[in-house]
């Protein structure tokens, strides 16, 4: 519909200047120019109305749901019951954070206490802990 009342102003637009350039030559010249600016700008209008009301009837949906369009489902294994983490992978991965990442990124927000019983024993963790130095509040 946007289309067919583009395409038709567009059409006549051109048709009106087309007649201004031949009746260039006629007395009546300026008078004619002026009509064709008012029939352009009044097509102009007529298409803007018509592209607002077309905009005005779509609907937008953002469910994706509606659309048949839907999450995909994938087995994650930690998802199950009796399920739980490949505690070995886990090791590895801080492993390779401690000497790749470590570098450019910090873990400063993470506690000590989260990895004991995921990735390394109690001991394990206050060894590691006792490589760094921490500075104590404000006092003295």
């Amino acid at each position: 519909m946007f289309r067919l009342s583009a395409l038709s102003t567009r059409q006549a637009v051109q048709r009106l200047a087309v007649q201004a350039r031949h009746q260039s030559t006629s007395s009546a010249a300026a008078v004619s120019s002026m009509n064709a600016k008012n029939m352009s700008i009044a097509a102009a209008g007529v298409a803007t109305v018509s592209a607002l009301a077309y905009m005005s009837m779509e609907t937008v949906d953002a469910n994706m749901a509606a659309d048949g369009l839907h999450a995909p489902v994938y087995p994650w294994d930690h998802k199950k019951n009796l399920a739980t983490f490949d505690h070995a992978a886990i090791r590895r991965g801080y492993q390779v954070y401690k000497e790749v990442c470590a570098a450019c990124h910090s873990l400063d927000r993470i506690a000590w206490r989260n990895l004991i019983g995921v990735s390394h024993t109690e001991a394990e963790v206050k060894t590691m802990a006792e490589e760094f130095e921490y500075t104590d509040g404000p006092n003295d």
